[in-house]
């Protein structure tokens, strides 16, 4: 499956376009789809970082909008998050709900999970549930080795 087309800002404000923006390696696209997914989306980014895998955070909307629909709540992300990761968060405004949908991904306040890269070919998926030991595994293999897999669902 490839990544649909999304389009997003990063907190410092740069527009970006997915997957032709992404880099060329695999990376872990970490999406929150509710405010209530932060814990979720913490966990994953504390996972990823502690063994040094690559990630970006995408708070994302279900329906499209535009980008300037999502200034408020960029202003106050921006004050709890430090400058130097504001280019790692990118708020997706158009393409996320299409995405849920091809997905499967259930309405829930958990993160979602997929492991792509510019290519947009999805080598390793989450979207059931709360962070697990076990679909970290999945990811990481993901992205060390670039195989296809997804987790079980829970």
């Amino acid at each position: 499956m490839l990544l649909p087309s999304l389009r997003g800002t990063t907190l410092s404000g740069r527009s970006v376009r997915f997957p032709q923006d992404l880099p060329e390696t695999p990376v872990a696209l970490i999406f929150g789809f509710a405010h209530e997914a932060r814990h979720d989306v913490g966990h994953w980014k504390r996972a990823l970082e502690a063994h040094g895998l690559p990630f970006l955070s995408l708070p994302a909307t279900v329906d499209d909008v535009p980008a300037r629909a999502l200034a408020g709540v960029a202003e106050a992300m921006k004050a709890h998050v430090p400058a130097e990761a504001w280019e790692g968060i990118i708020q997706i405004h158009h393409g996320g709900g299409a995405l849920a949908e091809a997905m499967g991904w259930p309405h829930d306040p958990h993160a979602k999970v997929l492991v792509t890269d510019r290519g947009g070919l999805i080598h390793a998926s989450h979207g059931n549930g709360a962070f697990q030991e076990e679909a970290l595994e999945v990811v990481r293999h993901a992205l060390t080795h670039g195989s296809l897999h997804s987790t079980p669902e829970t």
